[in-house]
C-alpha cells in the first residue's frame, strides 16, 4: 500500500521501483488525485491492482488489500 503524493517521488514512480525488485507484488494506492487504473502511467504497472480515493473508510482499504492479498489467508477479516 502506498500513497500517491510523497516527498521526492510519486506513488507510481515508487511502484515502478518496487516492480524492479518484486515484479509480482500486488499494490494498492491511496490518493486524493484524479488517477485512474486505465491511465497510461498506471497501465505500465500491472502490479497496481486498485486505487482507493481519499477520504476513505478503513474498511474500503482493508477490502482492497484482502482482495489482492497473495498469502494463504488475508491479513485480517473483512
Amino acid at each position: 500500500v502506498t500513497d500517491f503524493h510523497m516527498p521526492g517521488l510519486d506513488g507510481l514512480e515508487f511502484l515502478g521501483e518496487v516492480a524492479k525488485l518484486q515484479p509480482n507484488l500486488p499494490a494498492v494506492m491511496i490518493t486524493a488525485h484524479e488517477i485512474e487504473l486505465d491511465s497510461e502511467r498506471a497501465q505500465r504497472l500491472p502490479a497496481l491492482k486498485a486505487i482507493v480515493r481519499k477520504p476513505f473508510k478503513w474498511t474500503a482499504l482493508a477490502e482492497e488489500i484482502s482482495r489482492h492479498w497473495t498469502g494463504s489467508r488475508p491479513p485480517f477479516p473483512v
